[in-house]
């Protein structure tokens, strides 16, 4: 059987960006999704444009720090799932 994971973290990896009149720091979101058959390889499975796009939405508005959102899509992942 194929399981597909979704998961978000909150980097530590800092985004120059502007609000209002002044530069702020913040921090990057990441977005992965992937199929998995054992739980220790995977490959990444794609979303679409409008699912990216509400998730995205949905951490710069309610992720305190959160200034740019990523999907990450390498071929091979690190780690076990």
């Amino acid at each position: 059987m194929v399981h597909l994971q979704r998961f978000a973290v909150l980097t530590d990896t800092r985004v120059v960006g502007v609000k209002g009149d002044g530069r702020n720091h913040d921090l990057v979101g990441a977005i992965r999704a992937v199929w998995t058959e054992d739980f220790m390889t995977c490959e990444y499975a794609p979303l679409s444009h409008r699912v990216l796009g509400r998730m995205s939405a949905r951490i710069m508005a309610e992720v305190a720090g959160a200034g740019r959102v990523v999907y990450g899509i390498p071929p091979k992942l690190s780690g076990t799932v």
